[in-house]
Formats: structure tokens, C-alpha cells, sequence
């Protein structure tokens, strides 16, 4: 928590909020917020730099030397949090790019055979497991709770972020009798 405080007082505020878009692409992992995520980056760089101060007792480098490996063991720690949710994002875009095709197969024959968009998408949401059929729940949720499906649609793009799934989210939205 303390990390966490000095991190809140050294980082501007727009880092925050990069963090908390990747935290929302990621899906918004349990115990993680942008705090948390700040100070593991403090931590990290930390931990770099008395890492790189025990190899050099082991190690006999050049001053040069041993700033470049200092530096570079700091900065390592600093970014290693960032690989790992950037990590976390590209997974679950991939895990919603492996069940796009089905689940929009699944909402066109649904909406061909006679159900509404919202009942379509409650069946996309039973039949097809995974990250993308989570965020269809959501999105109907929101529409449940009076949220435009205009406006619904924005948040799952927003949310996900897959080019892929923004293009077919916009063909329906645009779709006259999709409203």
C-alpha cells in the first residue's frame, strides 16, 4: 500500500488512466487497479536496481559497465508489470477472435429464424462460452437497463477493442431493423 501511495504521487493522472483503459481491455482482472499496477511498477524497478547491486558484488564490470546494467535491470523491473497486463490483453483478444465467427453465426441464424436482436443475443450468450459471450451479457444487461443499444454497443467496442468485432458491431448498429 505504500508503493501504492508514492506511485498515486509521482505518476501523472493521464497514466492512470492508460492503465485503467488496459485494465478494462484486460478485462478487469480481479485485485487489479491502476494503484496496484503502479506500485508493482515501483516495486519492480526497485527490485531491478538491488538486483543489478548484488550481480555487480558477483560480477567484476566496468563502471560503464555495470550504469548499463543497472539501468537497464531498473528499467526491466520498471516495465516487467506492463508486459504482463499487456500480456493479459492480447490473450483475451485472441480468446474473442476464436469464438467471433461462431458467435456471430449463432446471432445471424437467430435473427434470420425470427428472434429480436436482444433475444438473439440472449441465445449467443447461453450457447457460446468464453470472454466474448461475457461481454454480450453485459451489453445486454446494459440495454436491459435502459442503456441505447447505440450506446451499448460503443461500451462492448470499448471493452474489447477487437477491430474485427468493432466492424460487425457497427454493420448491425447501422442495421435499420436492428433497432
Amino acid at each position: 500500500s505504500r508503493a501504492g501511495q508514492l506511485a498515486r504521487r509521482v505518476t501523472p493522472i493521464d497514466a492512470r488512466d492508460r492503465i485503467d483503459k488496459k485494465l478494462l481491455l484486460a478485462g478487469s482482472p480481479v485485485g487489479w487497479d491502476a494503484e496496484r499496477v503502479l506500485a508493482f511498477k515501483i516495486i519492480g524497478a526497485v527490485s531491478g536496481f538491488v538486483l543489478s547491486i548484488v550481480l555487480m558484488q558477483l560480477v567484476s564490470l566496468s563502471a560503464f559497465l555495470q550504469i548499463i546494467v543497472t539501468a537497464l535491470l531498473t528499467f526491466v523491473g520498471f516495465l516487467a508489470p506492463d508486459s504482463v497486463l499487456n500480456g493479459q490483453v492480447e490473450d483475451r483478444k485472441k480468446e474473442i477472435l476464436k469464438t467471433l465467427s461462431d458467435t456471430l453465426d449463432l446471432l445471424t441464424i437467430s435473427v434470420e429464424a425470427g428472434l429480436s436482436l436482444n433475444a438473439a443475443i440472449a441465445m449467443v450468450v447461453r450457447n457460446v462460452p468464453g470472454v466474448l459471450s461475457s461481454e454480450f451479457a453485459r451489453m445486454l444487461q446494459e440495454i436491459q437497463l435502459g442503456v441505447p443499444r447505440s450506446d451499448a454497443f460503443r461500451h462492448l467496442s470499448e471493452r474489447t477493442d477487437v477491430e474485427e468485432l468493432n466492424a460487425a458491431l457497427t454493420a448491425v448498429a447501422e442495421t435499420p431493423t436492428s433497432a
